[in-house]
């Protein structure tokens, strides 16, 4: 669902942007300013206060925030602990780069069916 949402916010924002786009293209001259120097201001500018938002209300661990109960930040400090491989150290004790995983990547059709799915997407609009 959350892929879904993402692709179509993604098609959405890419159709809203042509019509701004379009807009701003007649913008002849205003303010001193050519029209895609109105394009990159005007839609350029709400990044700067989402960035500085999100900078502030984002924390760096689970256990830190409020809108999490406690089995979600438990779940997530787990998550976190497995990805960077501190989770169980007798388990990855000994554990060396192999070609083999390589291999095991390139014939995994799964990695190529993604791969067909994300070209499908890109290629719809």
């Amino acid at each position: 669902m959350r892929t879904a949402i993402l692709y179509g916010a993604a098609m959405a924002s890419g159709a809203l942007d042509g019509i701004l786009t379009y807009g701003i293209s007649h913008m002849k001259d205003i303010g001193g300013l050519k029209p895609w120097q109105w394009t990159f201001l005007l839609e350029g500018s709400p990044i700067i206060p989402l960035g500085i938002i999100t900078y502030l209300f984002l924390d760096n661990i689970p256990n830190a925030v409020q809108w999490l109960n406690n089995m979600e930040k438990q779940l997530l400090t787990n998550l976190l602990r497995n990805d960077a491989g501190v989770a169980d150290s007798e388990s990855t004790s000994g554990t060396r780069f192999s070609w083999l995983q390589v291999r095991y990547v390139f014939i995994d059709w799964r990695i190529y069916f993604y791969g067909l799915i994300n070209i499908g997407n890109a290629t719809v609009l």
